[in-house]
């Protein structure tokens, strides 16, 4: 996998900033496979990731501290780094109370699967954070922060508070030693969490296109660059960790589980009424 991004960096990106994320994301996660071959663990693979990330997000905000950064490229990445903390405060505190993390332990049994994994961890930090790698270029206007990026980041404030929100409910539920949730937040979608993810992102690339000198002109590929992050967060979250929740739920709640009649049409008329990720039904 890296040496496709060098390759799409060398042939269509052309950007460095880039590829120094490449190689820290990358170096990053492959530590973390090294430890956790070592250890015999993935209990600290979200926590290793979101170190990785903050590391790399400072690496960047340095490089561009020697070219005078601007007003809009400090906004955006307090936004990134507001992102990442609260995401690592909470991820840590969550497997240090629970101890394990069962997304990532078929992981652990054969080294060469894990080393996928881990490596996979480093593209997803890659082409998620395009939008930050690209606002880090010499592309940005100098002026104060325009519409755009304002509207960008008012998107990526009501994303954080909807994902906060959202985990710490489902937190304070799980303690409680319920089902599925289906209260608060939960009510609307069934992964509010990962909507709030979404619009996150969402928000930095909209305040990112909006930071570019003439994004409709002589920066356009730079702004198409930046919907990468929200592209490719909606597409990864989807197909690996929203679909495993739910095959997990439909395993344990579904038609073809173990649970009692009772308790698979009350399952099935939550899933009926409840939308997966957005508030209504496609």
């Amino acid at each position: 996998q890296l040496p496709v991004m060098i390759l799409l960096n060398v042939y269509f990106i052309k950007n460095p900033v880039f590829e120094r994320a490449c190689y820290i994301n990358y170096g990053g996660h492959w530590l973390g496979w090294l430890l956790s071959e070592l250890t015999g663990s993935n209990k600290w693979f979200d926590v290793t990731e979101d170190i990785t990330y903050l590391v790399c997000f400072a690496d960047v905000v340095r490089s561009i501290g020697d070219n005078n950064p601007t007003f809009s490229q400090m906004a955006i990445f307090g936004a990134a780094f507001l992102w990442g903390f609260r995401l690592l405060s909470f991820l840590g505190f969550r497997i240090i109370t629970r101890g394990s993390d069962w997304r990532f332990d078929a992981l652990i049994k054969n080294s060469a699967y894990n080393l996928f994994g881990w490596t996979t961890g480093g593209t997803w930090c890659v082409l998620n954070g395009m939008c930050l790698w690209t606002v880090a270029g010499r592309h940005t206007h100098t002026g104060s922060l325009s519409m755009l990026t304002l509207t960008g980041l008012s998107i990526f404030v009501i994303g954080l508070l909807l994902e906060t929100l959202s985990d710490w409910q489902k937190y304070f539920f799980r303690s409680r030693g319920k089902t599925w949730i289906a209260e608060g937040l939960w009510s609307i979608c069934r992964h509010p969490n990962y909507l709030g993810e979404v619009l996150v992102w969402c928000g930095i690339a909209i305040a990112s296109v909006g930071s570019l000198k003439n994004p409709f002109a002589c920066c356009r590929f730079q702004a198409y660059l930046c919907m990468v992050s929200p592209l490719w967060s909606v597409f990864f979250l989807f197909f690996t960790s929203l679909m495993l929740l739910e095959k997990r739920a439909n395993a344990t709640f579904g038609d073809d589980s173990r649970a009692s009649a009772a308790v698979k049409a009350d399952y099935a008329e939550y899933k009926r009424t409840v939308p997966i990720l957005l508030p209504f039904h496609l």
